[in-house]
């Protein structure tokens, strides 16, 4: 079971921007939009899980220069 909440926790990664998903969860959760925030909650689940599995920030960066590698490709493809 392992082996599968990593495998989606990286299929959540490759999605534009993982911080994306919290921060339109946050608006959601301020819109008093529970329903849809606990849906992208749980989508999310498996990345958060991976990203603290370890006391070590090295997850969280790697995501974080992923994210923003993403962005910047992005940027250039599409604008």
């Amino acid at each position: 079971m392992e082996g599968k909440s990593e495998a989606n926790a990286f299929d959540v990664i490759r999605q534009r921007s993982i911080l994306d998903l919290f921060v339109k969860m946050a608006a959601l959760i301020d819109a008093g939009e529970l329903t849809h925030a606990r849906r992208i909650f749980y989508k999310l689940r498996p990345a958060i899980d991976a990203l603290f599995a370890e006391p070590n920030p090295g997850a969280l960066k790697a995501a974080a220069a992923v994210t923003k590698q993403a962005r910047a490709l992005s940027d250039l493809m599409f604008d």
